[in-house]
């Protein structure tokens, strides 16, 4: 959980969702459910704390630690969500926003055929108060086909499918950043720029490429492809700019290996 004003009030109730399902998921499932989980926690949390998602053993060790009487939430009434599913934490955070409303305005849509548009949903989410998902219709199961084309029916307010084909610059993934920095940076598009004057904070995470390959290592966690949920509805809550967890990033001897999601370039801008 994330609050935007670190010196927040206690609040009298706090809904606890517990996420552990996402490990019985598929990889590809699992990514998206969790990218969803971090976009509506940080949405829901952005002015006020409203709502707990329990993913990992250190989420579980705060909420207890923070619980204990005398502790920041030792006098909140704790209210766990009974159903864990995406649906069920729709409904518990539909009334988080400062006007008691749904934190978010609807979806915005990426497409997993092109990687880094997954990262670009959620730089959208937290700019444009959207919730990212992966258009894939022809999955029953998928994000997509229970929460845009049945369910809650949630409006598409943005799509990223067919922004960028690396027609521009030779690369997909150099023509879908060079898109968002127009888009969310310079205040040249309709996103982030025009609402912060360009001043957003970056993260860096791995794009969709990590819901098709299996993560390394084995610590007994979930293995959160996307990389750490906490981190990601912190990014989400004040809004932020994502970029491939390349390399690149990462000082003069890393930036020449390359991203993994697409072995011959740099991730650059």
């Amino acid at each position: 959980m994330q609050a935007r004003n670190r010196a927040a009030a206690a609040p009298s109730a706090l809904a606890v969702f517990n996420a552990s399902y996402t490990r019985s998921l598929s990889l590809q499932a699992q990514y998206e459910e969790l990218q969803l989980l971090a976009a509506v926690g940080g949405l829901a949390n952005r002015h006020a704390p409203c709502l707990f998602i329990n993913a990992y053993s250190a989420d579980a060790y705060w909420l207890a630690r923070l619980s204990k009487q005398g502790a920041w939430l030792g006098s909140a009434a704790i209210k766990p969500v009974a159903d864990p599913s995406a649906e069920a934490l729709l409904e518990s955070a539909s009334g988080c926003s400062a006007s008691g409303g749904a934190p978010w305005r609807g979806v915005v849509l990426y497409d997993p055929a092109v990687l880094p548009t997954s990262l670009i949903a959620e730089t959208a989410a937290g700019v444009e108060s959207l919730l990212p998902v992966a258009m894939r219709p022809a999955d029953p199961t998928s994000l997509y086909s229970r929460l845009v084309a049945g369910g809650p029916r949630l409006p598409v307010v943005r799509s990223l499918v067919g922004v960028c084909n690396g027609s521009l610059t030779g690369s997909v993934k150099l023509d879908c950043y060079n898109w968002a920095v127009r888009e969310f940076l310079t205040g040249n598009g309709t996103g982030a720029g025009s609402v912060t004057g360009g001043a957003l904070p970056l993260g860096y995470y791995v794009d969709y490429w990590a819901a098709l390959n299996e993560p390394s290592g084995g610590d007994g966690e979930p293995p959160a492809p996307h990389g750490p949920t906490p981190g990601r509805r912190s990014r989400v809550a004040p809004f932020a700019a994502r970029r491939d967890a390349t390399p690149a990033a990462h000082g003069p001897f890393w930036r020449h290996l390359p991203p993994p999601s697409q072995p011959g370039t740099r991730a650059r801008c």
